[in-house]
């Protein structure tokens, strides 16, 4: 049996996203998708420098969502993604904290295509840990 055949909750496409309203560094979208666990689940696509990117929206620390406001993922100075519960600090390309809480975890970073207007949302393969 093909893989693709297979529906696996949290793998494969998890979403297609319109971006074409994400012109301007710091522009944001959030999505739903269906997580590993069967679960809904709330990502965002981000557009960062100049391309765009996307990770689910939680903070590893307590999972909380990391927009206080409505679509809002970057610290004052657009350099990073910043969780304004305890402070944590990610790197907006890789989705690594270089500070606060979760020092040395990261957000769940998703692989992004771009379809024309439009970001088509696949989730990584997981990472092993020995």
């Amino acid at each position: 049996m093909h893989d693709d055949a297979v529906f696996i909750p949290g793998r494969g496409i998890i979403a297609t996203v319109d971006v074409s309203a994400l012109t301007q560094h710091g522009d944001a979208l959030k999505f739903e998708y269906t997580d590993r666990f069967g679960m809904v689940s709330e990502g965002f696509v981000l557009r960062f420098r100049n391309h765009v990117v996307a990770f689910e929206n939680r903070c590893p620390h307590w999972s909380i969502p990391l927009d206080a406001e409505e679509n809002q993922f970057l610290d004052s100075s657009q350099s990073f993604i910043f969780c304004p519960m305890h402070g944590a600090s990610f790197d907006a390309e890789s989705g690594e904290c270089f500070q606060g809480p979760c020092l040395g975890e990261g957000l769940e970073r998703f692989e992004v295509a771009l379809d024309g207007a439009h970001a088509v949302i696949k989730a990584a393969r997981p990472k092993l840990r020995f």
